[in-house]
């Protein structure tokens, strides 16, 4: 399938691409073989979930770090591919997980990918499992995972608050109008955050 993936990537005129792998590391490894073999510019990050998800795909913090390690080792600036670190939303990660990724991504200065704020149900569940955070935004960054290379997928109900943050932090929302659109969750605002200069 990874090889499959990148090869219509090209086909398409898609030279560079940022996705989130298998959470299992012998299938990362396998995307990160088959984006070398193709030449295509490749972010690609091992999704990390340790709650809310079945037992069988999640991975647990030590795991998590041993991986991500493991990865960034052997991948990571060579033959075109770069590792990001890949936490898949705030929902499926605990604090403990969160703050790992903040950490892996300040320490090793690698791209940080997740979700925020896809639809309002994602949002209230998101402040209830973390109370002490003031915004979904929020726990992203008390965890350390806002920061200059925080890619945050979707943004559909961001606060002006938040968006604000997000300006801070220097951190970019990144946009899929066919996703969002088949999501049917709300539609993006994007005149306002390119008034306000939030980087998208």
């Amino acid at each position: 399938q990874s090889k499959n993936f990148f090869r219509h990537c090209l086909l398409n005129g898609t030279t560079t691409v940022v996705a989130y792998l298998s959470s299992f590391l012998e299938a990362a490894q396998i995307a990160f073989e088959e984006a070398s073999r193709t030449k295509i510019r490749a972010y690609l990050g091992l999704t990390l979930m340790d709650r809310g998800v079945p037992k069988e795909i999640q991975t647990t913090a030590v795991d998590a770090q041993k991986n991500m390690l493991s990865l960034i080792d052997t991948y990571h600036k060579k033959n075109g591919c770069e590792f990001v670190v890949t936490p898949r939303f705030a929902l499926s990660c605990t604090d403990a997980l969160l703050t790992l990724c903040g950490e892996v991504s300040h320490a090793y200065k690698l791209f940080l990918q997740t979700h925020i704020s896809e639809n309002t149900a994602e949002v209230e569940e998101t402040l209830r499992l973390f109370p002490q955070c003031k915004s979904y935004t929020d726990v992203y960054n008390v965890t350390g995972c806002l920061h200059e290379r925080t890619l945050l997928g979707h943004g559909i109900h961001l606060e002006a608050k938040e968006r604000q943050l997000i300006r801070e932090k220097k951190s970019a929302v990144i946009h899929c109008p066919t996703s969002n659109n088949f999501l049917g969750s709300g539609i993006f605002s994007y005149d306002t955050l390119h008034k306000e200069k939030t980087r998208i």
